[in-house]
């Protein structure tokens, strides 16, 4: 169809459509890495607006938030549908090829794609992204109750809400997105004895 201002692609329609188009690719750790900056910056914002009472910068901190999460979560269940089909490749490979050239793919997704998101993910000191939803949970309730002291619109509080849901949704989606993959990969590998 040509381009319309009167036709509009529904957002969820054009992710899903993106997520299809690019289900094959593996999401990079470095990726992550630039949605945690900008999460980051939408916690200053949020802060700020709080501290200068200014709704409508608030309501922008958490729209800039939200949309990286639901990005993030994306992103997840993309690599998770991309891990699943290199997992089945190396399976329906040609049991008479060598099992290093069977399970190449799978090693290098181990190797390039699990080992940094582990090292992203990390919950310790090491990690950046754990750490950052925790220090988001923290600052999102700190504000909901600032804005019920102070009697803030209830929409305001419900909108902040929503955002430190999605950021504990993200936190359990995330490692069990990052151990399902992690063990589709070594299941795939080790009824042949790799490792």
């Amino acid at each position: 169809m040509s381009h319309s201002d009167s036709l509009q692609l529904i957002e969820t329609v054009s992710q899903f459509v993106n997520s299809l188009l690019h289900e094959h690719e593996l999401g990079l750790s470095d990726i992550l890495k630039a949605r945690i900056v900008d999460i980051q910056t939408g916690l200053e914002q949020l802060q700020q607006a709080m501290e200068s009472r200014d709704m409508a910068a608030l309501q922008n901190g958490a729209i800039r938030i939200d949309k990286q999460l639901r990005q993030i979560l994306q992103q997840l269940e993309q690599d998770s549908h991309a891990i699943q089909a290199v997992a089945e490749r190396a399976k329906s490979s040609d049991e008479r090829m060598p099992l290093a050239y069977r399970y190449r793919e799978v090693l290098e997704a181990y190797d390039q794609y699990v080992q940094p998101m582990e090292e992203l993910m990390d919950t310790g000191a090491g990690g950046n992204f754990y750490p950052l939803l925790e220090r988001a949970d923290t600052v999102l309730e700190s504000l909901v109750r600032g804005l019920t002291i102070q009697g803030g619109l209830y929409s305001h509080q419900q909108m902040l809400r929503q955002v430190r849901f999605r950021v504990n949704d993200l936190r359990n989606q995330g490692l069990k997105s990052l151990k399902q993959c992690t063990n589709t990969l070594m299941f795939s590998s080790n009824p042949s004895g790799i490792t």
